[in-house]
């Protein structure tokens, strides 16, 4: 007998072995425990006290301790529904989807059926499983949950119309399809809310093994989902091997299988695999039948499909590999309503590659939509790249393709009109005058080219129409350089008959811009006609002294302008042409100049002459109100005084009813001027203005 006291090793080690099993039981019952007394203390009414259960479990079930626990001891199954799809359902929030579900299929928990009074299941039941399909998180899921909803007579079926079966092939369990097809189920049954049958399913997530066993067991290929596709149309978009087996695999009785079904909008499976860009499908499609030049619902045939891609890539190119490998033809213009053919797309996304393949296999770069818009109009609008153009010209070279580069569009436009009006490239627009493209063509608001070079602003057009006239009006003299270069008319006249010497006159008291017009002329050997008169007979000459323009006046009469038949402006044509914000004293200096330039050529001011030029400085009242004045009133006096000086009494004095009282009156303006500084010389003499007033005879 071993005493109370009795410390040998052996009953040391009874004691302790003892101890041990005493602490693995309490940690059993510690965490069977706590899951029971959590469960009590949860009133299932209230959907707080379930979350709060379900917060607590996962860090429970975590740190677990001991023997699996029975569920069915602790749990109703409609509770443990509700936990296992919490736990499907919770992965965008904080809590950890999975570990739950991992937990309730490692205690041996098994689903069992609900029967009806037939001893039927009742299969309308939405449950954890449908939820894991259906999401995300199907992969890391789904095989637990089969585990427990492992009862392949009871399908259960989604408020949304989806079934375990359809899971088990959306999902890919080749071994859980193949248990329901062997208890009879329908390999063609749809999904009630998507119209989904198993084979789109499968094919979808590429699920090829189980799409092989749909298919040998009596899968129909051609069966359609709401939006009319086949299990061809989703093998064409996803692009997957799970598609392959559909035309080797299908029962006869499916034979042949539709390769061109169209769906609700007129696509075909080919259409759907060239937009999306899978290779596999569209080989594979090409080589089953697939027709190459059968358009969609809005008319966009396989090649138009290719050109809207967003990517330009060899997917053209390989196109026409198969084509000509299945020794088939391909309507590489066919056009859409609008007349867009394939060429004008890839144009319009700049696809460089995809253009180059269409070109090289035939496409006409000529053609021209219901707009009159020819490839060439189509790059000039669009594009600031003049490499595009190049490779553009380039091909079309290489090809030895005629490329029309002055077509027309309905609205008279060449390419070049849009490369001018919207392109703005220099390079492409040089580009353009290289190849050949003409400067004068018309559009149908009678612009050429030449006016879109000329002018800043447009509107300039419809007062010149004549590009050179437009060019000098803007007293460019780069463009006006350009202009004379390209050989553009000298002499050309606008509907008014303007000239570019009448411009020039009209516009600008610049001689730079006259004599490198006259420069001009002269290097290309081409006359000018210098006394050329517009529809009221006014010549060059007469517009640049109406305008007092004496650099201009020179020139001309330097060119040979003619005095024989020059008649001196009116007043009013001074009032009309002449700008009246200009000062006082420039415009009398302006006049004196020009009067120099002419009475140098030997023109003789007479007294109708000085009289419009008295008026002239009498609307301005320069004579009176001048201060300041240097010593070119000098000359102003001393010229056009004695000629006018009579007139101007008449016209500034009308009580003055002889020549004595008017003369003596421009005595006294005379005098009045000098005391002001100008030198003005009285006909009587200098010395008149120092007698006194009373002596002045």
């Amino acid at each position: 007998m071993i005493s109370a006291t009795d410390k040998s090793p052996r009953a040391s080690g009874i004691t302790d072995d003892h101890d041990d099993a005493q602490r693995v039981n309490h940690l059993e019952e510690d965490s069977l425990a706590k899951l029971k007394s959590m469960r009590e203390k949860v009133n299932w009414k209230f959907h707080s006290e379930r979350h709060a259960l379900l917060r607590q479990l996962y860090p429970l079930i975590k740190n677990w301790k001991g023997r699996l626990p029975d569920l069915r001891d602790i749990f109703r199954p409609t509770e443990i529904d509700w936990l296992i799809t919490q736990d499907v359902i919770s992965y965008s929030d904080a809590i950890e989807p999975g570990p739950l579900i991992e937990f309730v299929s490692s205690t041996g928990y098994k689903d069992k059926p609900d029967y009806d009074e037939n001893g039927e299941p009742l299969l309308l039941r939405t449950t954890p499983l449908h939820h894991a399909a259906a999401s995300p998180i199907q992969y890391i899921v789904v095989n637990e949950l089969f585990k427990i909803y492992q009862r392949f007579d009871a399908n259960y079926i989604s408020w949304w119309g989806s079934t375990h079966f359809h899971a088990a092939c959306k999902c890919g369990f080749e071994d859980v399809v193949e248990k329901f097809l062997e208890i009879g189920l329908n390999p063609n049954c749809r999904e009630q809310e998507t119209g989904d049958p198993p084979l789109h399913l499968a094919v979808a997530r590429n699920h090829k093994r189980v799409a092989e066993l749909l298919l040998r067991s009596g899968a129909d290929p051609n069966l359609t989902d709401r939006d009319g596709r086949t299990a061809l149309h989703i093998f064409g978009k996803t692009g997957g091997d799970a598609g392959f087996g559909i035309f080797e695999l299908s029962d006869d009785k499916y034979q042949p299988i539709s390769v061109d079904t169209r769906d609700n909008s007129g696509k075909t499976p080919l259409h759907l695999a060239l937009h999306y860009g899978n290779m596999k499908s569209i080989e594979f499609l090409l080589r089953n039948g697939a027709d190459p030049n059968l358009a969609n619902d809005v008319g966009f045939t396989p090649l138009h499909i290719i050109c809207l891609r967003k990517c330009d890539d060899d997917l053209m190119e390989i196109f026409f590999k198969v084509i000509k490998d299945m020794q088939q033809t391909v309507e590489v213009d066919a056009r859409v309503e609008e007349g867009w053919t394939p060429l004008y797309l890839a144009l319009l996304y700049g696809h460089k590659k995809v253009t180059e393949s269409l070109l090289r296999n035939g496409a006409d770069p000529n053609l021209a939509n219901q707009k009159g818009l020819t490839s060439l109009h189509i790059i000039c609008l669009l594009y600031l790249d003049v490499d595009f153009l190049k490779l553009f010209f380039k091909i079309n070279d290489d090809l030895q393709q005629t490329l029309h580069v002055d077509a027309q569009d309905k609205d008279g436009h060449t390419p070049l009109h849009l490369a001018l009006k919207y392109n703005k490239n220099q390079r492409v627009i040089d580009l353009l005058l290289t190849r050949g493209a003409h400067l004068n063509l018309l559009d149908q608001c009678r612009m050429t080219p030449l006016h879109l070079i000329s002018c800043k602003n447009l509107s300039v057009i419809s007062h010149y129409d004549v590009p050179l006239l437009s060019v000098l009006e803007y007293n460019s003299k780069k463009k006006v350089k350009w202009l004379l270069k390209t050989h553009a008319d000298r002499n050309s006249a606008n509907k008014n008959r303007w000239t570019p010497l009448h411009v020039i006159c009209i516009m600008s008291n610049d001689d730079d811009l006259m004599k490198l017009f006259f420069k001009m002329t002269e290097e290309l050997k081409q006359p000018v006609h210098v006394d050329a008169r517009d529809n009221l007979g006014r010549t060059p000459l007469q517009m640049a002294v109406t305008n007092l323009y004496p650099d201009c006046v020179g020139i001309l009469l330097r060119r040979g302008a003619d005095l024989s038949n020059f008649v001196f402006p009116t007043e009013s044509q001074f009032i009309k042409e002449f700008k009246f914000t200009i000062n006082e004293l420039i415009i009398a200096l302006r006049a004196l100049k020009v009067v120099e330039r002419l009475e140098k050529k030997g023109y003789e001011l007479n007294l109708s002459d000085a009289l419009q030029i008295m008026k002239l400085f009498a609307r301005f009242e320069s004579l009176e109100s001048s201060s300041g004045l240097d010593e070119s009133w000098n000359n102003v006096h001393q010229r056009v005084w004695p000629r006018a000086s009579a007139a101007a009494e008449r016209l500034w004095s009308p009580e003055a009813q002889d020549d004595d009282t008017a003369a003596r009156r421009l005595e006294e303006h005379a005098c009045r001027m000098n005391r002001r500084g100008v030198p003005a010389q009285p006909p009587n003499g200098s010395g008149y203005c120092l007698l006194p007033r009373d002596y002045r005879v």
